[in-house]
């Protein structure tokens, strides 16, 4: 009897845990306030979860409060721009009252300013098999011409940040990658 009770709990919180993790993300995507980003994307394949945009984010070295380190856990502090896309501002020692997210800092230089270090469900949006190598492509194509954006839609809500979009000329990159194929000619291994 015992035995069962125990593989009946273990089972419970072996399901519980995912299912907490999706609830978590789910509420930051429904409650958290919308920052948008430029990227400065790749384009890598991982073996076994398949082929994703590796998100480089412009802006990425700030201040960093005189108390931290290189390697340290901050807390990085969110602005929203002029011109509407959020900017990273300071990393802080102590829980700030301003919009931030949990990072750490990957490099402290002499004048105390360091690098962003994105959390990891933060810099990787992953794509089929189809449409990895086109994104790649593309939105590469974009990030060198600045007149037409290619950003990362973030939701933040108390402290903790989920990957919502990413736009390529104001469009879900889904949407925009399918139209962008159906403009490009055929070649003959396409058909």
């Amino acid at each position: 009897m015992r035995q069962v009770l125990f593989f009946s709990v273990s089972m419970l919180i072996l399901l519980a845990y995912p299912i907490y993790m999706v609830y978590e993300q789910e509420t930051i995507l429904s409650r958290g306030e919308v920052y948008k980003f430029k990227l400065e994307p790749v384009d890598p394949i991982d073996a076994f979860r398949g082929r994703y945009l590796n998100l480089n984010y412009s802006n990425r070295k700030i201040p960093a409060d005189t108390s931290l380190n290189s390697y340290d856990n901050a807390y990085v502090v969110v602005k929203k721009g002029a011109d509407g896309f959020a900017v990273f501002d300071r990393f802080e020692a102590q829980r700030p009252d301003e919009t931030h997210f949990a990072g750490y800092l990957y490099y402290v230089s002499s004048d105390h300013k360091a690098r962003v270090t994105m959390p990891n469900n933060l810099r990787k949006y992953y794509l089929n098999e189809e449409l990895a190598p086109l994104a790649e492509k593309v939105v590469q194509e974009f990030t060198d011409n600045d007149s037409i954006p290619a950003y990362a839609e973030i939701v933040i809500y108390e402290g903790q940040a989920s990957l919502k979009e990413i736009y390529l000329d104001q469009r879900p990159i889904v949407d925009f990658l399918r139209a962008y194929q159906k403009t490009q000619p055929k070649t003959p291994s396409d058909r």
